[in-house]
């Protein structure tokens, strides 16, 4: 249904006036304000250049692990870490291939991962020009050492004008390569204040063999007036639910979001600037928050390279944001992410199936957390609020732990719950104290009540700010069944509608521009309750 009908299905739950505006707003916003990405800690001296970072689960110890590699130089090597562990290289795989200037890293949903052997020494003469290529090695949770059979993806470039790569994603059996450097003189048609992304198989040409890479679309990361070399793209990441792309730059930040299939450039698009360094690697930590690496450089006084965080949230178009810190909240993904722990004499099992997790208790503990279901990795910020919701229930009724731990920290929140044997949701709030946690973890304690059988699912850690934040504009299409989207001040509609029932409810005004569409057969409906209050 079009704009000018839109009236009529406004559900007005007090005396305000919504109303449509007469101007446009286009999709794509530069912020101008600097933005701080919070410190993590400094990285272990053997990763001095790591030019590209990628996070990895691992379900065997249950730890988002975060593996690194060096560029130009530096041995064959990649290494796992984990985060605020400074020092703590866990393991070390040798990649076994030799290489010239590794610059970014990206994995796939089978944990296999990527290194981009395509930086700016591959098109040093003094090197003759050795071939473009990606190294992929199996999930390299499944081994120590060397890795095992190595497989190389050799390609050109559809033109002889690009000098320089420095980022890549994986994307349903593709690789995606974003050029940091072009030359308009071995090729006019080019624009060095653009970035231009070619795609290749993410499998080596069947019988040996270059693939020829194809262009997919360019963006422009360089605007006028400004130095290019710090604005040109150094890394990328693709979020795990496929829906916001993320490019690197030493001084802003790219957030592509609500884009169709590989359609990264024609979401929403936004940007904001970041204090000048040598950011060179990023990596989603879940569907908002990222990690960010900073090379090690003779200009900083303590040269040491750094990790940093950042949570995505203002700059992710309100039609796709996704507030969960956890991954695999649903369990849709059978046990991804989640991990049983069970202690001392106690015993259970664990069984993920039809989009919940079942605990089956067979012999208690002394204490709730000697039998637990938890999921690590968890980043927290200090004197923020934090709101836990689940669906629970068990055979019969019980009381469930819940807290929020940290192995560097000790716990953060802690509390009990009694469940019934009827699937219920229950939520808790906590505010942080004066410290960040950088690798906390959920866990719910079942393990000294009775033997019996718990259920969990729809689990979320959101904080409250992003769940109900002051505003919150959209731009593309929302085809969900059911969502209801609160604000604490202003909703902002440019967007399509096309779900079963998608309500705006804001504190004090929704407003609808040029552009804004309810499909033939949706539902839309709009309320100035503001947050909590329907």
């Amino acid at each position: 249904m079009h704009l000018q009908y839109i009236s009529l299905f406004l559900k007005m739950k007090c005396q305000k006036i919504y109303y449509i505006c007469v101007f446009l707003i286009c999709n794509y916003a530069i912020s101008q304000t600097v933005f701080q990405p919070k410190v993590i800690d400094w990285m272990d001296d053997i990763t001095s250049e790591p030019s590209g970072v990628n996070v990895v689960y691992n379900p065997t110890s249950g730890h988002y692990e975060y593996w690194t590699h060096n560029d130009a130089g530096n041995p064959e090597n990649i290494y796992n870490f984990r985060l605020n562990a400074v020092g703590n290289i866990i393991k070390t795989i040798d990649v076994g291939v030799p290489f010239i200037d590794w610059e970014d890293m990206a994995t796939d949903d089978l944990n296999n991962v990527y290194l981009g052997d395509f930086g700016n020494f591959v098109h040093n003469v003094s090197v003759n020009n050795p071939p473009l290529q990606v190294v992929k090695i199996p999930n390299p949770n499944n081994y120590s050492g060397t890795a095992p059979s190595s497989e190389i993806i050799e390609y050109i470039y559809p033109t002889n004008g690009v000098l320089d790569s420095e980022a890549m994603v994986h994307f349903n059996g593709a690789l995606y390569i974003f050029t940091k450097t072009v030359s308009t003189v071995r090729d006019p048609s080019l624009d060095d204040n653009y970035t231009y992304c070619y795609k290749i198989p993410d499998t080596p040409l069947l019988g040996g063999g270059k693939y020829t890479a194809t262009y997919q679309d360019a963006h422009q990361v360089v605007m006028p007036g400004e130095d290019p070399t710090h604005f040109k793209v150094t890394g990328a990441d693709l979020s795990p639910d496929k829906k916001k792309l993320v490019l690197l730059t030493y001084e802003r930040i790219w957030v592509f979001s609500c884009f169709e299939g590989d359609d990264f450039f024609n979401g929403t698009v936004t940007s904001f600037l970041i204090p000048f360094r040598q950011y060179e690697g990023v990596t989603f930590i879940n569907n908002h928050e990222i990690v960010i690496t900073k090379e090690g450089s003779l200009a900083d006084p303590n040269y040491n390279p750094r990790a940093f965080y950042m949570d995505l949230f203002p700059w992710i178009d309100g039609s796709c944001i996704e507030c969960n810190k956890l991954n695999n909240g649903n369990f849709d993904e059978s046990n991804f992410g989640w991990t049983g722990y069970i202690h001392s004499s106690a015993d259970a099992g664990f069984n993920f199936f039809n989009g919940s997790a079942e605990i089956d208790i067979q012999t208690i503990g002394s204490s709730q957390w000697h039998v637990s279901l938890r999921q690590r990795g968890l980043v927290l910020g200090k004197n923020k609020t934090y709101r836990i919701s689940y669906k629970a229930y068990a055979e019969d009724d019980r009381l469930v732990s819940v807290y929020v731990n940290d192995n560097n920290e000790g716990s953060q929140y802690y509390t009990s719950q009694a469940i019934t044997t009827v699937p219920t949701y229950y939520s808790h709030e906590f505010t942080m104290g004066n410290v960040d946690v950088f690798n906390g973890y959920l866990n719910f304690g079942v393990g000294n009540y009775i033997a019996h059988k718990v259920y969990f699912d729809d689990v979320k850690i959101e904080e409250v700010d992003c769940i109900c934040p002051q505003n919150r504009y959209f731009f593309a299409k929302i085809d969900n069944t059911t969502k209801h989207f609160e604000t604490n001040n202003n909703i902002y509609g440019y967007n399509t509608i096309e779900g079963d029932s998608i309500i705006y409810d804001a504190a004090n005004c929704v407003e609808l521009f040029p552009g804004f569409e309810v499909k033939q057969g949706a539902a839309f409906d709009v309320y100035s309750d503001g947050c909590g209050g329907y």
